[in-house]
């Protein structure tokens, strides 16, 4: 009985130790469990944090390729604005070089206009200073006379001396025109004459010619009459002015009539005869 008792105590005493060694091993299986998942766990977030950091790093990239691209085509653009600033410098130093070589084409002529010119008897007088005193001598009635800077100014109303609605003279235009010729020959023989044809701004509106066209045609008139007249061709030049230097305003008749007009103009250059 007592050996029956004792192997029971020890049949329990070793289920209770195999029971605690279960237990035991358990608990121990489960911290490990723990432990592994704490560990995926943090890789997880390191290879999230990781992705992050690439998505970023990938932004950043294009970006920055499209900051190169960016600078690479205002590069271009500079380079572009270079070649045109360089044009540009070789188009202005080619201006200035006319400029100068005019400048000293008009420092000649104006030496030469100082200069004393020698006439019949031997008088030495300067260009023009002849033509302001001899402003006063020529005189014609009807015509105005002005002195305008260095040339002289014979102002011929159109109205008085073209037919009316043409381009033809009449026989107040050419007797006044006879009596210009004639002050010329014998004021200023030797000096340029040019003929400027003016008009108003209004009275063409509805005219298929332009006002440059009829004032170019009026103005051969007159030089075609100076010649009949007796000056040489070479000596006389014509202008069409249009409407573009009018003298009176043109919102009233009286001043459209005084605008349309011709000029008989005494430069003091010279031509060459021959």
């Amino acid at each position: 009985m007592a050996k029956n008792i004792s192997m029971l105590c020890l049949l329990s005493l070793g289920t209770l130790a195999l029971s605690g060694c279960a237990q035991g091993g358990l608990g121990m299986g489960r911290a490990a469990m723990t432990q592994a998942a704490t560990d995926n766990a943090q890789l997880a977030a390191q290879m999230q944090d990781l992705n992050q950091r690439i998505q970023r790093f990938d932004a950043d990239n294009n970006a920055l390729q499209t900051e190169v691209a960016r600078l690479q085509q205002q590069l271009g653009v500079t380079e572009e604005e270079k070649s045109l600033l360089r044009e540009q410098l070789a188009a202005m130093t080619q201006q200035l070089q006319q400029a100068q070589v005019a400048t000293q084409e008009v420092d000649q002529r104006l030496n030469a206009l100082q200069a004393s010119t020698r006439f019949n008897g031997g008088a030495t007088i300067s260009a023009n200073n002849s033509l302001t005193q001899r402003l006063k001598t020529v005189e014609i009635a009807g015509l105005e006379v002005r002195q305008d800077g260095d040339v002289i100014r014979v102002e011929l109303p159109s109205d008085k001396v073209f037919s009316a609605g043409t381009t033809q003279l009449n026989q107040l235009g050419t007797t006044y025109l006879d009596q210009v010729a004639a002050a010329i020959r014998r004021y200023y023989p030797r000096q340029i004459v040019g003929v400027e044809g003016h008009f108003d701004s209004q009275s063409l509106a509805n005219s298929s010619y332009t006002t440059h066209q009829l004032t170019a045609t009026q103005a051969i008139a007159v030089l075609h009459q100076l010649t009949r007249s007796g000056l040489p061709e070479k000596q006389l030049f014509t202008m069409s002015m249009g409407d573009s230097r009018p003298l009176f305003s043109n919102g009233d008749p009286n001043g459209q009539a005084r605008n349309r007009r011709v000029e008989i103009v005494i430069y003091p250059e010279t031509y060459e005869s021959s």
